[in-house]
């Protein structure tokens, strides 16, 4: 994609209401009426979560749930599925995704062992989700080595 150019979004979906964007470096999300997620632009780091690494100027389908929320950012993504369980992908040399490691992911990766209704996350810097109310899911992170009481995405 190039910088002042259009993918031709409203071209291919004329009978879809979107009902948010969110766009992190070269790449962006969204949300539909029917609660899809799908996403377009750069995927090096698997931003995309099309489970590949392929960048790709057409919208593609992020897997089979219903999205109520999704938040880009720098090149990860954050994102709340409709049973308010959290999820993250893309980069994540920092830790930002919540997974205890470093290790970019390229699909939707839960963050924590349960769904997260009720439950209030820590928002920070590069990125945030919320969740409508109620109840209102927030969720961002500080990379460990810059901040090391916030060693990641965390559930309290």
């Amino acid at each position: 994609i190039n910088y002042g150019t259009t993918a031709g979004i409203s071209n291919v979906f004329n009978n879809v209401s979107w009902i948010q964007v969110s766009s992190g470096i070269d790449f962006s999300v969204a949300i539909d009426n029917n609660g899809k997620l799908w996403s377009w632009g750069t995927n090096v780091a698997g931003q995309l979560g099309t489970n590949d690494t392929i960048t790709t100027s057409s919208p593609s389908l992020v897997g089979n749930s219903s999205w109520v929320n999704v938040s880009a950012g720098a090149s990860f993504v954050l994102a709340v599925r409709s049973d308010m369980a959290v999820f993250a992908w893309g980069y994540n040399f920092d830790g930002q995704l919540g997974q205890s490691d470093r290790t970019h992911r390229s699909s939707p990766t839960q963050v924590g062992a349960s769904a997260a209704a009720g439950v209030a996350l820590t928002p920070g810097r590069a990125a945030s989700v919320g969740a409508g109310a109620p109840p209102v899911v927030t969720i961002s992170w500080y990379p460990a080595e810059r901040d090391s009481r916030w060693p990641g995405v965390f559930l309290p």
